[in-house]
């Protein structure tokens, strides 16, 4: 039937035409029939989508960034290093101040005219001066000297005042000679031991008289005030050069001792709010947040979660001694550790949405519209890659962007399945129905198309695969439609017909007559039919689907006469004029 196509083309040019407009014009209807929608309204979805949830994902980011900061940032101390240490300092001073106050009216309630012995104090000199080389005869104090060599003041007994200073003396003398690089430590000894003695006679040992307990009450809180302000950290805040300045600025008190962190920071901390007043505990965790705040926050108020870290981990000894500020600042690093985290994540998430390589649905938008649909094709897992792009299509409550995605592959379809013959592109059913029934590119498909639209795909691609078909080089059936070959195609059927008729208008054994006779006439006037009706009729049967099943009916029955008759007629007709002018 396609050689019989094929000859008919050739012989006749309007034919020939004919088949090839109606061969373009099918190839146009299905290349249109796989159109779905347009790439680019796909695309432009996607790119909006990406842009929205991109801007939320950061916006949601800079929120607890910002939420972080500020609980950091509420950390931060509320005055400067200075301001705190100046109330530290002033605290400090104010308490020493209130303590020399309570030191002297505790001394001031000791009768200082009642009269003691000196019995104790005397026997322990005696026994130094005594006991004591020539040659260390100087380190013996001038106040045991004159102990011993001023019986107006110091006689059998002396007055509390006159004992106790005699104590005070030979006490800062010992300090004295233990200061400094040039100790003398047996002068130290012997001004201690007769200060003992002196205290002896004082009843201040074991406290047997009034004076004794008033004096040690009075000793008890010089020694606490001693160790409170002349030592540690307070001793040197308030320690004096020799031009009577503070050797350490007040504007930097917490900077040479709370500041230096760790343990150091820790004791002295310990110390200052031992020495000073109430206030001093609020300005020393003030200063500890503005220390924080420096070390975790950098200049441009973001969050270091390293240097925060090393900081909590450099001062722990500190941070230990208020539990309420550790917990604070713990509560901050883990909030701002949370939002770093999130934004880290948000970070790639968003590189990884940009990236065509690792997101489908990104490789799409930035391919050219006719090519998108190779970011699913090409990519590692192509069913996967199809199945996400076709759930964020699906997300378009228009359609267009599911529609622009079938038409992305649509245009990938008709451009690889395209090839050029005689200088003219047209589709090839053969590609397709190939590029169709890869597995994998079948597979990505299903996740984009139904089975139903699946189905039309094959189908359109197995129509344009018989266009192709006709196409291809036929069975030699002659170099030409006319003559006896043409002739015979139709003689056949034709008689089989009259017989038919014949039998039916004969009795009997006349029928088979009958049926002969017809038969007979019909090969009769079959031989004046001019070869040309009979190409004409085959050559017209090629582009009207009638009549060419008509001549591929064979008569057996009345019913199938009457059917393929009208179809033929009209050639017989023709045909019989021609014999008879013959």
């Amino acid at each position: 039937m396609l050689g019989l196509e094929q000859l008919a083309a050739e012989q006749d040019p309007l034919l020939r035409e004919a088949l090839k407009t109606r061969g373009a014009a099918a190839r146009e209807n299905a290349q249109s029939a796989l159109q779905a929608g347009d790439a680019t309204d796909a695309q432009a979805f996607f790119a909006q989508r990406r842009a929205e949830f991109t801007q939320k994902l950061q916006a949601d980011t800079d929120s607890a960034l910002n939420d972080a900061n500020a609980r950091l940032s509420s950390i931060g101390a509320k005055r400067t290093d200075a301001e705190n240490s100046l109330t530290v300092s002033r605290e400090i001073e104010s308490a020493l101040e209130r303590s020399l106050q309570q030191e002297r009216t505790l001394w001031a309630e000791i009768p200082k005219g009642e009269r003691v012995p000196t019995q104790s104090a005397k026997a322990t000199a005696e026994t130094i001066l005594d006991e004591t080389a020539f040659a260390q005869k100087g380190d013996i104090p001038q106040a045991v000297r004159d102990l011993l060599s001023n019986p107006d003041t110091y006689g059998k007994d002396a007055t509390v005042r006159d004992m106790h200073g005699l104590y005070s003396e030979l006490r800062r003398q010992a300090r004295t000679a233990m200061a400094g690089a040039d100790q003398n430590k047996n002068k130290a000894r012997i001004a201690n031991e007769v200060a003992e003695a002196v205290l002896e006679d004082l009843g201040a040992t074991d406290g047997a008289t009034t004076i004794g307990q008033q004096i040690n009450t009075a000793r008890a809180f010089s020694a606490a005030l001693h160790d409170t302000f002349d030592k540690g950290a307070p001793g040197r805040l308030l320690r004096r050069t020799l031009d009577g300045d503070t050797a350490i600025d007040p504007e930097l008190s917490l900077k040479r001792t709370v500041g230096r962190g760790g343990t150091e920071g820790a004791v002295t901390s310990q110390q200052i709010e031992s020495a000073a007043g109430p206030q001093t505990p609020v300005a020393v965790q003030d200063y500890i947040k503005g220390l924080f705040s420096k070390r975790a926050m950098s200049p441009a108020g973001e969050f270091t979660r390293k240097n925060a870290l090393v900081f909590i981990r450099d001062n722990k000894e500190l941070l230990a001694r208020y539990p309420e500020l550790r917990q604070e600042i713990d509560d901050a690093v883990k909030q701002g550790e949370t939002a770093a985290q999130v934004a880290e994540k948000v970070t790639q998430r968003i590189s990884a949405l940009s990236d065509a390589k690792r997101s489908a649905v990104q490789g799409f938008v930035d391919m050219p519209p006719e090519k998108a649909i190779t970011a699913v094709l090409d990519a590692k897992n192509p069913v996967q890659a199809a199945g996400r792009l076709a759930n964020e299509a699906r997300k378009d409550r228009s359609g267009k962007a599911l529609a622009g995605v079938k038409g992305a592959f649509a245009d990938y379809l008709i451009n690889s399945a395209s090839k050029v013959k005689v200088g003219e592109t047209a589709v090839s059913g053969d590609a397709m129905l190939r590029i169709l029934g890869q597995p994998k590119t079948r597979a990505a498909l299903a996740r984009i198309y139904k089975p139903a639209e699946m189905k039309r795909l094959n189908l359109i691609a197995s129509e344009l695969a018989k266009l192709d078909n006709a196409l291809r080089p036929a069975a030699n059936i002659g170099e030409n439609l006319s003559g006896a070959r043409a002739n015979r195609f139709i003689e056949i059927p034709l008689r089989i017909i009259a017989a038919n008729i014949g039998a039916q208008q004969g009795t009997g054994g006349a029928s088979l007559q009958t049926a002969q006779m017809a038969s007979s006439r019909v090969k009769e006037a079959m031989n004046h039919l001019a070869a040309d009706k009979a190409s004409q009729m085959i050559a017209d049967s090629v582009t009207d689907p009638e009549l060419f099943k008509a001549l591929l009916t064979g008569a057996r029955a009345p019913k199938l006469d009457e059917r393929i008759m009208p179809w033929l007629l009209p050639y017989l007709v023709a045909g019989a004029i021609g014999s008879s002018e013959h």
